[in-house]
């Protein structure tokens, strides 16, 4: 998961195209794995990333 955090701060990706480059097959099962092991949505996940640079 560590890999899709970095791939969602490559703003060059969309969240789908994170979601497949990580492995997964459906944008949905990418967003709620990634929900449950950081606590935030994919979204919120580069929007807090965006916050903080």
């Amino acid at each position: 998961m560590q890999l899709a955090a970095q791939r969602l701060r490559d703003r060059q990706l969309s969240v789908s195209e994170s979601a497949i480059a990580s492995g997964y097959s459906s944008v949905s099962a990418f967003s709620t794995a990634f929900k449950r092991v950081t606590g935030k949505s994919p979204s919120q996940a580069r929007a807090a990333t965006l916050d903080s640079a």
